[in-house]
């Protein structure tokens, strides 16, 4: 008998796997460098950047809740927009997932710095083996994990609200604000969309959803408005208790230490920092494989890659294939900082076949299309894919002209290689 995937995923599991992707070690990373840019408008900046995130993230909310995806955005492209788009699309997917080892690096890091001891490849290998072990445990442990983490962030960013709130400067809004004008507050926005994004990605686990047209929408929707406002309130004591010239692209322990007892800074540091970066790791680990998984059973991968562990229903091959896209890199040593740009470049290409897959919804599944829940005219949709289409193009420029030559020339070998994959990989159509 076939072993299948278990629907045990319910609304508040989404919400904590969700909420764990979303909230990382973006807020701690790009605070200080977008107060630098837009001062102590930074508050209002990553308002602006949830309203981007859920514009970029619309076709998926819209698509996810109006049609079942088994396989996630992969299935969404390939339903939408066409067969050999979803082997481009798995190609670039696969390939993005050596991300895994820049949160496992980051952590290495941060573990290093605040303990004083360590190697940081060490360190990351570790993590990095910690969590492959825990996702073969199956998700529905996965998702006990990541309610914990959740709570131990939610627990850590409110002491820091609630003890720096009542040491900000009266005068918030008159002094320091937008100090970069109209264009460093959109510059800042645009970076801290980077701190906002990835509720998206719970789509991919659609196939072990209890009711996934009824919740993944909501579910992407709510946390990315939570996290909005949770960050905006974070961002007033990171900007409004100390100088600007003080805080501005620096760290926000800078702040906590200020604001926060001994021990509480010990646990903003651990709770904070170090949870934050081990949260989207565990939750990448799980929704990861499964677009892999359905690209495997259509042809894409040797079809053996989706066998599930009989006792846990994990796909453990495809969990080993990650863990090796994510250790290589740490192994190797290679250059995190320009890799980084270079993955979130080539990925910025599946997000705009996904935006175009809304359009797909609406010409290849008219029915569906006219009974969804979300009402849109024939010009709204075109509109919003237009809009959501420019924005990711941006990206894609500006992301690709940061890059050096070499990284350059990977990210474009990469795109040569799926567009290869997609056009000639012989699947039965």
């Amino acid at each position: 008998m076939e072993v299948e995937l278990k629907r045990v995923l319910g609304f508040w599991d989404l919400m904590g796997i969700t909420m764990s992707q979303i909230i990382g070690a973006g807020i701690l990373t790009y605070t200080g460098v977008a107060i630098g840019m837009t001062g102590r408008s930074v508050s209002v900046a990553y308002i602006i950047a949830a309203i981007l995130t859920l514009i970029t993230s619309s076709p998926i909310v819209i698509a996810n809740g109006t049609l079942h995806f088994e396989g996630g955005q992969y299935s969404q492209v390939t339903e939408l927009v066409s067969k050999r788009a979803g082997g481009f699309f798995i190609f670039i997917f696969i390939a993005s997932n050596m991300s895994l080892s820049l949160y496992a690096l980051s952590f290495g890091d941060y573990f290093i710095s605040f303990f004083g001891f360590g190697d940081k490849r060490v360190v990351a290998c570790t993590v990095l083996t910690v969590f492959y072990i825990i996702n073969m445990l199956g998700i529905d442990k996965v998702s006990k994990i990541q309610r914990w983490i959740v709570f131990t962030l939610l627990a850590s960013f409110s002491i820091f609200i609630y003890r720096g709130i009542g040491h900000v400067d009266p005068n918030y809004f008159n002094d320091k604000f937008l100090t970069g004008g109209l264009k460093g507050l959109l510059q800042a926005a645009a970076l801290l969309n980077f701190a906002v994004v990835g509720g998206a990605n719970i789509a991919n686990l659609s196939r072990e959803c209890k009711n996934p047209t009824r919740d993944l929408p909501r579910v992407i929707v709510i946390c990315t408005v939570f996290v909005g406002f949770l960050y905006a309130a974070i961002a007033v004591v990171a900007s409004g208790v100390l100088d600007v010239e003080l805080v501005a692209n620096k760290p926000m322990t800078d702040v906590a230490r200020v604001i926060l007892s001994k021990y509480e800074f010990i646990y903003f540091c651990v709770g904070g920092a170090l949870i934050a970066l081990i949260s989207p790791l565990n939750g990448q680990f799980a929704w990861a494989t499964k677009p892999i998984r359905q690209a495997a059973i259509e042809g894409w991968l040797p079809k053996h890659l989706a066998i599930l562990n009989p006792n846990t229903r994990t796909p453990n091959r495809l969990l080993t294939i990650l863990y090796l896209v994510g250790i290589v890199p740490i192994i190797f040593n290679l250059d995190m900082a320009e890799l980084g740009a270079s993955i979130v470049a080539v990925y910025q290409l599946n997000a705009l076949l996904i935006i175009y897959s809304l359009i797909g919804l609406m010409n290849r599944r008219p029915l569906e299309f006219a009974n969804s829940p979300y009402k849109f005219s024939r010009r709204g949709i075109y509109f919003l894919t237009s809009i959501a289409g420019i924005l990711g193009l941006i990206q894609v420029g500006l992301l690709f002209m940061a890059l050096n030559r070499s990284m350059m020339i990977l990210t474009c070998l990469i795109v040569i290689g799926a567009i290869l994959f997609g056009k000639y990989k012989k699947i039965d159509e």
